[in-house]
């Protein structure tokens, strides 16, 4: 074969393309195929995320709900002094039980905060079994069924709270609110009669 046959060989074989359009192809494909991959990957991580957090939220919520205190009762407001005129309210009480189906809930001094407000006072918080504020002077339990400083099913805890003269007076709306360590925080609250007796109910 010449000289010239072969290099007319090589030209052809070199200018023929036939392959390049499908190796294009391929190439564009792969491509696509990895991006819908890194896509698909990125959606499914967020997905697991999200139902993580959704699965915490849950469980969060269901340990709040099982860890409630509930009041019972009605609360008892002790005037001071003897009368016959009572100006302002010396102490506010109310009795405490967990919620049907509840577990037990810690109420011991150091871990439960108690705050107090009213229509002339801003929220007021200090530690059970702890020391005076402006208004709360003491707030202190007292297990009237059971012991110790955990509220078991069926045990009862009352809550004392002793308030400064002249912060909680007739014709006044107020708000005491428990917070445990764990579970939902229990509110009381109410309004003292326009005239005031020695011991109310309200």
């Amino acid at each position: 074969m010449s000289l010239a046959k072969i290099q007319g060989s090589v030209r052809s074989f070199w200018k023929d393309e036939r392959g390049i359009t499908g190796l294009e192809t391929a190439i564009i494909l792969i491509a696509f195929v990895v991006v819908a991959a890194v896509f698909a990957f990125a959606i499914l991580n967020a997905g697991l995320g999200a139902t993580s957090n959704a699965e915490d939220a849950i469980s969060t919520a269901q340990t709040e709900t099982q860890s409630t205190l509930a009041p019972r009762g009605d609360s008892i407001l002790v005037a001071r002094g003897a009368g016959p005129a009572f100006a302002d309210v010396e102490s506010v009480a109310f009795k405490l039980a967990p919620s049907p189906g509840a577990k037990a809930i810690s109420l011991a001094d150091a871990i439960t905060l108690v705050q107090y407000s009213d229509e002339s006072t801003a929220a007021e918080t200090i530690q059970l079994g702890g020391g005076a504020g402006a208004c709360i002077q003491t707030a202190t339990s007292l297990w009237l069924t059971g012991s110790g400083d955990v509220v078991d099913k069926g045990e009862i805890v009352e809550i004392t709270v002793t308030l400064a003269a002249g912060c909680l007076v007739v014709n006044e709306e107020w708000k005491i609110e428990v917070f445990p360590r764990d579970g939902a925080i229990v509110s009381v609250q109410g309004r003292t009669p326009v005239e005031l007796s020695k011991n109310m109910n309200v």
